[in-house]
């Protein structure tokens, strides 16, 4: 009975329908920013902490949003050095970072780490009933 009133329609032009068959695909869905450069902002040659995202590894370090980045592991840092160490270094590997907050230089210790997965699931579903089709194409004025 309760199933059942979960799959009754909601209104005319809704129809349920059931997958022909589920296809898991996983994978890295990478942000839109270039690698190495998710959390930061350059802005004339210097890298600050644009976001410190909870529970990812430059928040667990301490890093806040408006720290001025100046060297990794005794490095001075810009964007393309950035861009370089993180090319050599694997997720696991601890870094030492060296950043200004306010006018406080602080010291960090980031273990650096992959960037999140996130799991998709696609799957093919049954061409659209024809009320549902004809409906669609009224709203639409077709």
């Amino acid at each position: 009975m309760f199933a059942a009133s979960l799959l009754s329609p909601l209104d005319a032009a809704t129809e349920h329908a059931m997958p022909l068959r589920a296809v898991p695909i996983q994978g890295a869905f990478e942000p839109l920013d270039a690698p190495g450069r998710r959390l930061l902002a350059a802005r004339d040659g210097q890298l600050t902490v644009a976001t410190a995202y909870s529970g990812r590894a430059a928040q667990r370090a301490g890093l806040s949003a408006g720290d001025a980045l100046v060297a990794v592991d005794g490095l001075r840092m810009n964007e393309r050095g950035l861009e370089a160490m993180l090319a050599r270094r694997r997720p696991g590997e601890r870094v030492r970072v060296h950043a200004f907050r306010r006018d406080e230089l602080m010291e960090f210790e980031v273990t650096l780490e992959a960037p999140p997965t996130m799991e998709a699931h696609l799957a093919a579903m049954p061409r659209t009933g024809a009320r549902a089709a004809r409906l669609l194409s009224q709203w639409l004025g077709r």
